[in-house]
């Protein structure tokens, strides 16, 4: 969830990860999200009501770090695969 400290402003829920959250970016302007979850995916998140995601699948096993680039161009991150993707946004 992320919560705006706004007052009379509600929460945004995300769900679709199917395991733990190990790692959560957030872009310098805060309107793309990424995490890293057990379940060996990569969710990219904009920051909306919605909630809506893309997943990307690139490790074979639990992304335990994400983090992004100044720009939010690009991913870095590492998993229990014992390997560090970049991955073009």
């Amino acid at each position: 969830m992320v919560w705006n400290f706004k007052p009379n402003m509600r929460p945004f829920r995300f769900i679709g990860h199917k395991g733990q959250v190990y790692s959560v970016a957030v872009s310098q302007s805060g309107q793309t999200i990424v995490s890293g979850s057990e379940d060996h995916t990569i969710r990219i998140w904009k920051n909306s009501v919605e909630g809506t995601s893309h997943v990307v699948k690139t490790h074979s096993s639990a992304v335990k770090t994400v983090a992004l680039s100044n720009d939010a161009s690009m991913i870095l991150s590492g998993s229990n695969d014992k390997t560090l993707k970049v991955t073009s946004l």
